[in-house]
């Protein structure tokens, strides 16, 4: 992968982008959204494949991942109006159907592309499957963190500041701070929350607090911890004992990760 390539792929990127053109100010909103969001992840992943002493070829290569992992993302908000994968489409699945069409990645080696279409089909599912090869298993886990730190950092800011994200179709769920406890029981005993069982915008939260157990790189933790998203998020919560609770779990195992590297 050289660089004449990423600066190709950003051409065709921001082309696409750009077909998009809708006079309904929601819908162009999202998608713009959506497109800062893939920019701002692509900055994250450079900034972990460099932590971890990539060649600049595969820097590179990381980088054309996180610029194409949410290329399904526009038509899927043009056409259905939501992001929510399970009442519209598998954005990811689609992504590598536009990718496909296009025939984007023509001029991409036969390894390299078959690293980028794994890393996109598997950057937004439950977990990762047990059969990869060494390589694609770090190249999805990359994906996965630099998503989820934008993701973190967007959604966090929404909290803060929702008057600047009236438009934006987040989270979609009930507008209630109830939560359900077994959310709780399952992240404190270190295991994973189903996104098919939130209910509550409570419950996506805890959703978000989980997320932690599949952060996979140190720096990823030390850009959590130094910007204490995991608190942030906390304080939209109820603030019970089992929410206490929960943070304080969360704090320690945050801790304790960072000390093994």
């Amino acid at each position: 992968m050289n660089k004449n390539q990423v600066s190709q792929h950003y051409v065709w990127f921001n082309k696409y982008f750009d077909s998009f053109k809708y006079d309904d100010e929601k819908i162009m909103s999202n998608l713009t959204n959506k497109k800062l969001h893939t920019l701002r992840v692509c900055k994250n992943i450079k900034f972990l494949s460099k932590s971890l002493n990539l060649s600049s070829s595969e820097i590179r290569l990381a980088e054309i991942i996180a610029l194409f992992h949410d290329i399904g993302r526009f038509e899927q908000f043009a056409k259905y109006q939501t992001f929510k994968d399970e009442i519209s489409i598998d954005h990811a699945k689609f992504g590598l159907t536009i990718l496909n069409n296009y025939e984007v990645l023509k001029d991409v080696s036969v390894e390299d592309k078959a690293v980028i279409l794994e890393a996109i089909r598997y950057h937004n599912k439950y977990a990762l499957p047990n059969n990869l090869s060494d390589k694609n298993l770090l190249f999805c886990k990359l994906i996965r963190d630099a998503d989820k730190l934008d993701i973190f950092n967007m959604l966090i800011d929404s909290y803060e500041n929702p008057q600047l994200y009236e438009n934006e179709a987040f989270e979609e769920f009930i507008d209630s701070n109830e939560y359900q406890i077994s959310f709780v029981e399952r992240i404190i005993n270190k295991k994973k929350v189903s996104y098919n069982d939130v209910k509550t915008k409570a419950d996506i939260k805890l959703l978000r607090v989980a997320w932690i157990y599949d952060i996979n790189f140190n720096e990823s933790l030390k850009i959590i911890e130094s910007n204490k998203y995991i608190d942030r998020i906390i304080r939209f919560l109820p603030n019970d004992d089992n929410i206490v609770r929960l943070h304080k779990h969360i704090n320690a195992y945050v801790q304790d990760k960072m000390k093994e590297h």
